[in-house]
């Protein structure tokens, strides 16, 4: 069962996330959260409600930060331990 929430209609419903142990997590989760499975309950203004499990994952790329300043290295230098450049 799933519930779909329109951007921009968020105060129509009222969302709560519970924890694994039944701790009330309000609307929110965070970091702490990541890898795991909570249950959350949707309700409506009229008092329909929707439930089901959401596993929390962090789909984000991560940003690598490279120096702009040129490695200079030897040429008799073992580039084995040089990481390869990001394209």
């Amino acid at each position: 069962m799933g519930c779909k929430i329109l951007l921009g209609c968020l105060d129509l419903y009222d969302i709560n996330i519970k924890g694994k142990n039944g701790e009330d997590l309000g609307n929110t989760v965070g970091n702490d959260q990541l890898g795991k499975t909570l249950q959350y309950t949707i309700t409506n203004a009229n008092g329909f409600t929707c439930w089901g499990d959401v596993t929390i994952e962090d789909k984000i790329k991560p940003t690598i930060m490279c120096p702009s300043v040129p490695l200079i290295v030897n040429c008799l230098s073992d580039i084995s331990k040089i990481a390869p450049p990001v394209e």
